[in-house]
């Protein structure tokens, strides 16, 4: 892996993991190029398939201390402050490349890991897991849901909360219209106004199903990173759910 990876500033990385998640248009596509280095993309693009074949899908963004732990020791890397000393004066070239070699692949690790990190335990129960996020999250989202005129919301309600510093949410819903996972399935979409386009390419927060009668809590499952979220919207799609919505049957939103 070459030394520019592990110099890629967040709008880089942030166009990398689009085109290998949602993937990108004309345009943005045209703009990573000019940011970044093929071969680094390569990489990247590896590592993205390596985790779609360990089927790690329930994922969300690491702690910050986490990313910034990894920062710190790619730099101590280049600096040679993680070397040991009776080597820094004698370190040869093969040395200094295996060093920036590293030094990519912690900055590798720190993109990847916000897709690879796991989200909640299996079998955890969502109503806890909200119960804990509201009682925790200084940076709470709270957010009641507005039915439309679909059929399927006639006389829902209910709320989405999210916290953007913990990259965590959960919708809870109240008499939405069950429905059967064989023909159509319920999908999220968060508007999160700080990125390009955002109207128009909300990100994808995860498909899921609502079983008859009662209370269902269910867990964001959002494919990007959300810095400001602005808007939440369910449309009901097809099985699987797909990467870009028509919105022909919009029936829940929570708007700020």
């Amino acid at each position: 892996m070459s030394a520019h990876f592990a110099s890629w500033d967040e709008r880089t990385v942030d166009l990398a993991v689009e085109q290998f998640t949602v993937g990108l248009d004309h345009e943005d596509a045209a703009t990573l190029d000019r940011l970044a280095d093929r071969a680094d993309l390569e990489e990247f693009e590896n590592a993205f398939a390596a985790i779609h074949t360990g089927h790690l899908t329930d994922v969300e963004a690491p702690p910050t201390e986490l990313l910034l732990r990894l920062e710190r020791l790619g730099r101590q890397q280049v600096a040679g402050n993680g070397a040991p000393a009776d080597s820094a004066a004698g370190r040869t070239a093969t040395d200094s490349t295996a060093i920036l070699a590293w030094t990519g692949w912690l900055a590798a690790a720190a993109a990847i890991l916000m897709f690879a990190f796991p989200q909640t335990p299996t079998g955890s129960d969502p109503g806890e897991g909200r119960s804990a996020l509201v009682a925790r999250a200084g940076d709470l989202l709270e957010i009641n849901w507005t039915a439309t005129e679909d059929p399927a919301a006639s006389g829902a309600s209910g709320d989405v909360v999210w916290s953007a510093a913990e990259q965590r949410g959960y919708m809870r819903f109240r008499d939405l219209a069950a429905n059967d996972p064989t023909e159509s399935q319920y999908q999220l979409w968060i508007f999160d106004k700080t990125r390009a386009d955002w109207e128009a390419k909300p990100v994808d927060g995860g498909v899921f199903d609502v079983s008859p009668g009662g209370e269902v809590v269910v867990a964001i499952d959002p494919k990007l990173d959300v810095r400001d979220a602005v808007l939440f919207a369910v449309t009901v799609e097809v099985p699987g759910g797909v990467v870009v919505s028509g919105r022909e049957r919009l029936v829940l939103t929570a708007a700020l």
